[in-house]
């Protein structure tokens, strides 16, 4: 099987560039996971205390059509606790925008070979438009938007 028909491939370089931009930055790191549901990182397992967690990014990776020119839909969901005038959140969804955005170029992001750690191709966000939810409430207090993107990349069937 070609590298860029690999599941594993291709997630584990979305996960690479999200955790890059967001949790591995060194100034205002932000939480990332990956999961269906919009639970704090504490709560979904990782350890620490669950009161201190007031933004984190959960990233669920949803349809997926392979073709030569293939296509995933990655769902970003920003949340935020004790962000009572939605600023915060609104700052992390324009982190997300420039980040989606670039003002020179399109978005690329390096597709990996896991088992080489050679790069084996490029995901892009090239339509320039996505789904956006606006600031919904949780049962729970918590405020999120829902951001829908669509990703592609060149297949090698």
């Amino acid at each position: 099987m070609h590298p860029t028909l690999s599941e594993v491939n291709l997630k584990t370089s979305l996960k690479k560039f999200f955790r890059d931009h967001f949790e591995g930055r060194e100034e205002n790191p932000i939480p990332i996971m990956f999961d269906k549901t919009i639970d704090d990182p504490y709560t979904a397992g990782r350890k620490g205390d669950d009161s201190t967690v007031k933004e984190w990014i959960t990233v669920n990776f949803a349809d997926k059509f392979v073709q030569d020119v293939s296509h995933i839909s990655v769902e970003i969901f920003i949340c935020t606790r004790q962000d009572p005038d939605d600023l915060r959140i609104e700052e992390i969804v324009d982190e997300v925008n420039q980040l989606l955005f670039p003002e020179k170029a399109h978005l690329t992001i390096p597709f990996y070979d896991v088992k080489t750690e050679i790069i084996v191709g490029t995901i892009f966000f090239m339509k320039r438009k996505y789904a956006d939810s606006g600031i919904q409430l949780a049962v729970d207090g918590t405020k999120f938007c829902l951001m829908i993107v669509p990703f592609k990349w060149v297949a090698s069937l």
